[in-house]
């Protein structure tokens, strides 16, 4: 079913309350027609005379800027008029054409040709989602294919509040707290909406895998790739089964720091780790000879160094700056 909307640009927040209300009918399954949709450069004068040729249903925007427009046949909403009046008098019994009062009264803000006319009074935001129901309600009703029917009506109804649910942040004051526009403005076509979630399915897929992968990577880590090769000391005794331990201190003052996660890497798989460094600051691990990387992690800091083993007995010192 397709629904068009009919208005006057009286200023920034009443075009995102109109922008807001196309998205709620778009969500509820309505192929809805708005100026938005036209191309730069395209004749608005065509659009208008195919929108309401070409809709179902249209809704009425009425505001007291909007009536003086209409009555007075100036600019866009004077030529909407126009159309609208025309239809009326070759059709006087049509119920296409539904006022939507959004500010000021029924006397001061509907047009001539629509009087007396019933509409929905849509001035109160608070009540925003029940007349939205109301308006979804009537118009599936008046479809040749009912939009909320059997079980179609749940899943309308949920897309309907989560597009409601956006209202006051789209808005803006007085209706929320932001004045910004919309992030994402009235989705014009349903192709590109479904191109725009499956490239937001794609980046939040990616961002996951990298997460994943990398979540080691967050920590702030300190390069010691230049510092001297591990030495040979016998200052810890290694304990059974250990061939290298590994000591931490804190850079600039060399104290031993106790309570230090250590994990030992060799080409990309776990060694040893985590291992919890003691009061010394000391931690040991089985390692047979070869290449290595030690990362040390402690109270957010962090640091990393490639270490050489070559004999058991090796003592690594790990510098890590204290918070």
């Amino acid at each position: 079913m397709k629904v068009g909307i009919s208005y006057s640009w009286d200023d920034e927040a009443h075009q995102r309350w109109v922008a807001t209300l196309a998205s709620v009918l778009d969500a509820a399954g309505f192929a809805v027609e708005l100026d938005t949709n036209v191309r730069l450069g395209s004749d608005l004068h065509y659009f208008m005379e195919g929108m309401v040729a070409r809709s179902d249903r249209v809704l009425v925007i009425c505001t007291p800027n909007y009536k003086s427009r209409v009555d007075a046949r100036s600019g866009g909403a004077g030529f909407e008029g126009t159309l609208i009046t025309a239809e009326l008098v070759a059709n006087h019994g049509t119920t296409k054409f539904v006022p939507l009062l959004r500010s000021g009264t029924w006397n001061d803000a509907i047009p001539c040709c629509l009087a007396g006319r019933k509409g929905l009074d849509l001035r109160n935001d608070n009540d925003f989602a029940t007349r939205c129901e109301e308006l979804i309600r009537d118009l599936s009703q008046h479809s040749a294919t009912p939009v909320l029917s059997g079980k179609a009506a749940v899943t309308t109804a949920k897309r309907v509040d989560a597009v409601v649910d956006e209202v006051p942040r789209v808005l803006g004051p007085p209706y929320g707290a932001s004045a910004d526009p919309p992030v994402q403005e009235y989705p014009v076509a349903r192709r590109q909406r479904g191109l725009q979630y499956r490239r937001h399915v794609l980046w939040a897929t990616i961002a996951v895998l990298l997460t994943s992968l990398g979540a080691w990577a967050v920590y702030t880590y300190r390069s010691s790739a230049d510092q001297p090769p591990a030495p040979v000391d016998t200052r810890y005794p290694l304990p059974p089964g250990a061939t290298v331990a590994i000591r931490v201190v804190a850079e600039g003052s060399e104290r031993p720091v106790a309570g230090a996660s250590v994990f030992v890497h060799k080409a990309g798989e776990g060694v040893c780790g985590p291992l919890e460094s003691n009061g010394d600051g000391v931690v040991y691990c089985s390692m047979l000879s070869g290449d290595y990387e030690i990362v040390v992690h402690y109270e957010g800091m962090a640091s990393r160094r490639p270490v050489r083993v070559t004999r058991t007995g090796t003592i690594v010192t790990m510098k890590i700056a204290r918070p």
